[in-house]
C-alpha cells in the first residue's frame, strides 16, 4: 500500500559496471506487466526510475550519465514519485549525491490508475523480482535501502546524503525530519566488514 501514494526510495550503490552490457536492475518487482516499480542502471550509465500501476506506465530517466564505464565509487541515489490527487499524473524525481538531476518522463501514470499499483509478490534489492525469479541483477554493492511513504523534498535528500557520510534514519537530523514517514530500512549489516 505504500506505492499507492507519494513515496520515495534513499539507497547507496557502488556498481562493478556502471555502463553494463545489459540494464541492470538496482531494486524491483516486474510481475505480469501490469503493476512495475524499478530503479535501473541503464547501458548508458543514466538512472531509469519506471512506475506501472494497472498497464499504465511511467519512465523517469536521467538525461546525462551518472556512472561512469568501470567500476564506480559510493553513490547515493534517492527516488521519488509524487501521487497528485484531484486528477493530475504523477510526478517524478531523481537524486544523486543529495542534487536533483535533470531527467525526462517517458509516458505518465493518471492518479487512478496509481492507486491501482498492487503486487503479492516482494521488492527485490539487486535484481528484479519476476514472480519469485530474480531477472536483471546487478554486480556490485548496496548499503542503507530506505523506503518512505512520502516523497522526499530536495532538503531531506541532501540531509539524507549528508556530504557522503550516512547516518542512522531512525532519527531525525537537521533537514531530515522524515523518520515518521520511514516504512522500511535495510542497513546492510553496518558492522566492522561492512564496506561504505
Amino acid at each position: 500500500s505504500t506505492i499507492r501514494g507519494s513515496f520515495s526510495w534513499s539507497c547507496w550503490v557502488k556498481l562493478d559496471d556502471g555502463q553494463p552490457g545489459a540494464d541492470d536492475t538496482i531494486l524491483g518487482t516486474a510481475v505480469g506487466g501490469t503493476d512495475i516499480l524499478m530503479i535501473n542502471a541503464r547501458t548508458t550509465g543514466k538512472i531509469e526510475f519506471r512506475f506501472e500501476g494497472d498497464n499504465d506506465p511511467a519512465s523517469y530517466e536521467t538525461n546525462a550519465p551518472v556512472f561512469s564505464d568501470g567500476a564506480t565509487d559510493w553513490t547515493h541515489i534517492v527516488c521519488t514519485a509524487t501521487y497528485n490527487a484531484g486528477g493530475a499524473d504523477t510526478s517524478f524525481a531523481i537524486y544523486v549525491n543529495g542534487s536533483a538531476v535533470a531527467g525526462t518522463l517517458t509516458d505518465s501514470i493518471t492518479d487512478g490508475n496509481h492507486l491501482l499499483w498492487t503486487t503479492t509478490h516482494n521488492i527485490y534489492l539487486g535484481g528484479a523480482n519476476n514472480a519469485g525469479t530474480v531477472n536483471n541483477t546487478w554486480a556490485g554493492k548496496m548499503d542503507e535501502v530506505a523506503l518512505f511513504n512520502v516523497a522526499l523534498d530536495a532538503n531531506a535528500v541532501a540531509a539524507v546524503y549528508n556530504s557522503g557520510k550516512p547516518f542512522d534514519l531512525m532519527v531525525d537530523r537537521g533537514n531530515y525530519d522524515n523518520t515518521s514517514g520511514l516504512v522500511g530500512y535495510w542497513k546492510m549489516f553496518d558492522g566492522a566488514y561492512d564496506d561504505k
